[in-house]
């Protein structure tokens, strides 16, 4: 099978006209002066990609022009360079540059590409653009054939010469199935795994998502015949889609790189940011990470905490980041959240040092080159560390887990936002293998555009429940507030972390429900009222804790030591399956939807809180042992201000405003669900506030 796989990639690399990996040829600059010399390709309809572009920059007063006159003239249209700026043209010594025309006009409006001089009126070098020219253009494929076990999709695009969207995906995911494509008539075994977002862990159930996929390596859609949902172990397509051969589409901006990094004999793709190689030699085992990470995040590899599946509670790990020369450090983990030492207990994600232990890695060498970031460390098979390090068996398989992450403000790990979703097993002492393609820069990572925020108000509203809840990622907490989280984050009066806006002089109560049990490090969240964005008050050091302003929820105990005093029974919003995620709504509300919430027994702690004059406009509540969960108070003398009308949103209102095909579609089921779940909030609510008026 690997020998097959082995030359159908050969051949998906050298079937392609290079010219396509491009785009559609335009034409050769004829050179008239000032060297100017290059070739021209169209990417799309309003973009040219200038290759091994040379002009000597002496020119007078020089611009790109296009123009629809026979030949060059004055009567042209100037064109941005490629920094998008009108500037006069610099030196340029065979680069290649893409410049776009104005966003109001196609190529095959033009007749000629040239370089211009205004003060000369006359052209340095120029192009003719063919009559009838047909720019690269996205094209539609249709819907998945001949499927089962669900399948659907809408017309899947192909976006680029790399990539393939698929709209409302549909699959009941009780198969093992991925995404594959080869080359034939139709599909079969012979050839390649496509990843998804994820990676390459086995398709979960999908509900009408909008999936992008990007072939890996050097493959490109020129070099396929077809992609399906294929099952491995059966051999058997659920839904196939064709591809056309000599389509007319636009080439992948991302550049390849990878080749020749790694010296070591065995390798595995985890992701396409990430790979791992290794080495046994000598009683240790040498490990190289390489990954396409930004200087704020890490990379992770390590061994289970299970001997029979992939799970991140009890594994030992390897964290690696940029930090102006690479680092790597030993990690156990306890549990979901980050390290700290609350009431005696220690534990998270944290650094064998910070548990007791030693760490066992030794960085050998580290680089970071075109956004790859690659770091090469040596541990000895036996450890001397036996409490935090798992032993070696080079000859045993081992189950193994991988995240990729952001660093926190103190450059520490936050919550992964890529990582193993499959068990997956390595056996370190194999015979020598190598499973790994080039790395794509064109990978593109998401920024997706955050909710809507909420505003509540303190004239509408004297008391707030406050319950933990799914921070909703890059969507929601992340993209609202700019910090990231552990996965968590505040929900007040049912609302993902909503900015309040109080006036002074009033007294506000906030029934607190984040957890009460202290060796829960995951779910134990007293509220606490301060001037830090960040929070956390438990993990900071002393001399932070003195520079702190606390304006509520903190006290120093008997022994003078500081201690929490609004903890209460955990009533925590969790996601009704594990296929739910946050990317996939476009506002919280009909994320909610999706959520259902459980509540210990008991009576909910209390902090009250009267803002006055001496206080600042700005300040946060937050949880007392985790950083980033909570969101901005802001404090006004009056309500009176008209901006407040405009931004101000109460729970109720702001859900029943939004108009969202997620909530609009969902079936009569979810509705009474939601409004189960919408009453019983209310009723406790009610509950509460009646608990503590008597």
């Amino acid at each position: 099978m690997d020998s097959v796989l082995l030359i159908l990639l050969l051949s998906f690399t050298y079937s392609a006209d290079a010219e396509q990996s491009y785009g559609r040829k335009v034409g050769t600059f004829q050179q008239k002066s000032h060297q100017v010399r290059g070739e021209v390709y169209a990417v799309n309809s309003t973009t040219f990609l200038l290759k091994n572009f040379m002009y000597d920059g002496m020119g007078t007063d020089t611009y790109f022009f296009v123009g629809s006159s026979k030949e060059p003239s004055e009567r042209g249209t100037l064109v941005a360079d490629e920094t998008g700026k009108t500037n006069l043209l610099r030196q340029y010594m065979g680069e290649d540059l893409l410049i776009s025309i104005p966003d109001d006009k196609t190529i095959p409006e033009f007749k000629w590409l040239a370089v211009w001089d205004v003060s000369e009126q006359k052209s340095y070098g120029d192009v003719q653009i063919p009559a009838q020219f047909d720019p690269p253009k996205q094209q539609l494929l249709g819907e998945f054939l001949q499927t089962y076990h669900g399948v659907k999709s809408g017309d899947i695009k192909v976006i680029d010469s790399k990539t393939l969207r698929i709209p409302n995906f549909h699959f009941d995911g009780a198969a093992d199935a991925i995404f594959f494509a080869g080359i034939g008539q139709v599909p079969s075994s012979h050839g390649l795994q496509v990843p998804t977002e994820t990676g390459y862990d086995k398709l979960n159930r999908y509900t009408g998502q909008i999936l992008t996929l990007r072939l890996p390596g050097e493959t490109t859609v020129l070099d396929i015949d077809w992609l399906c949902v294929w099952d491995p172990t059966y051999s058997q397509s659920y839904g196939y889609v064709l591809v056309p051969a000599n389509l007319n589409i636009p080439p992948s901006l991302g550049s390849l790189i990878g080749i020749g990094y790694s010296r070591l004999p065995n390798c595995e793709r985890l992701h396409q940011r990430l790979q791992v190689s290794w080495e046994v030699f000598g009683g240790y085992l040498t490990i190289q990470l390489a990954g396409l990470i930004d200087e704020d995040e890490y990379m992770a590899f390590g061994y289970s905490g299970s001997n029979n599946a992939s799970t991140m509670i009890g594994s030992d790990v390897a964290i690696a980041w940029w930090d102006g020369l690479g680092k790597v450090e030993d990690f156990f983990i306890t549990a979901k959240a980050p390290c700290s030492n609350i009431d005696g207990v220690k534990g998270g994600v944290c650094a064998d040092t910070m548990l007791g232990g030693v760490n066992d890695l030794m960085a050998l060498e580290t680089k970071r080159e075109g956004g790859l970031t690659i770091i090469s460390y040596q541990r000895p098979l036996k450890t001397t560390d036996a409490s935090f390090d798992h032993m070696i068996v080079p000859e045993e398989p081992v189950y193994i887990v991988w995240s990729i992450g952001p660093l926190d403000s103190q450059r520490q790990p936050s919550k992964h936002s890529l990582y193993s979703r499959s068990d997956r097993q390595l056996r370190f002492g194999r015979a020598s293998e190598k499973n790994c393609d080039k790395f794509d820069t064109g990978v593109v990572r998401n920024r997706p555009t955050p909710w809507p925020g909420i505003k509540l108000t303190g004239d509408r509203h004297r008391s707030f429940v406050a319950q933990i809840g799914p921070s909703g990622g890059a969507k929601g907490y992340e993209g609202l507030t700019g910090f990231h989280s552990w996965g968590l984050a505040w929900f007040i009066n049912g609302t993902l972390v909503p900015e309040l806006v109080l006036k002074r002089g009033v007294t506000y109560t906030f029934y607190v429900q984040g957890g009460k049990n202290s060796q829960n490090l995951e779910y134990y969240h007293p509220l606490y009222i301060t001037s830090e964005p960040d929070g956390g008050f438990a993990q900071k050091k002393d001399a932070d804790r003195q520079r702190a302003r606390v304006y509520a929820g903190v006290r120093r105990g008997r022994n003078n030591e500081y201690e929490a005093t609004a903890a209460g029974p955990l009533c925590v919003w969790k996601e009704l399956t594990n296929n739910v995620k946050a990317e996939d709504y476009n506002n919280f509300f009909a994320y909610k939807s999706q959520l259902d919430y459980a509540c210990e027994p008991g009576q909910p702690g209390v902090l009250t809180f009267t803002p006055d004059s001496s206080m600042p406009d700005t300040m946060y509540y937050q949880s007392y042992t985790q950083r980033n969960l909570g969101w901005k108070i802001t404090l006004v003398d009056n309500f009176d201000d008209p901006s407040l009308a405009q931004v101000y949103r109460s729970a109720t209102s702001a859900s029943n405003s939004i108009d969202d095909p997620d909530v609009s579609n969902s079936s009569s089921r979810r509705t009474t669900h939601n409004l189960t779940i919408y009453l019983s909030f209310c009723y406790l609510v009610l509950i509460t506030l009646r608990t503590f008026e008597q």
